[in-house]
């Protein structure tokens, strides 16, 4: 591969990382009225904080409907607050 073909393809893709960054960093954008396209998080952070602040157990006490392989990914947001 050339030089030139490099350079605009690895320009383009620093660039749609900056962006995809400020849309993760701006979820304002992205909630309007009645359509909230991070509705699940509310359900994770809500399991999470009941698994790791209130000692409940997932799947018995806590409905999670994920398979075991989820919980570090649910719960690891919690756990480095």
């Amino acid at each position: 591969m050339s030089r030139r073909p490099l350079l605009i393809l690895v320009s383009v893709f620093v660039v749609s990382r900056i962006v995809l960054a400020w849309l993760a960093d701006s979820p304002q954008i992205y909630r309007s009225g009645e359509f909230d396209a991070t509705g699940d998080a509310v359900f994770y952070e809500e399991w999470a904080r009941r698994v790791v602040d209130d000692g409940e157990f997932p799947y018995r006490e806590v409905r999670i409907e994920y398979p075991p392989g989820a919980l570090p990914f649910i719960l690891a947001p919690r756990l480095a607050l």
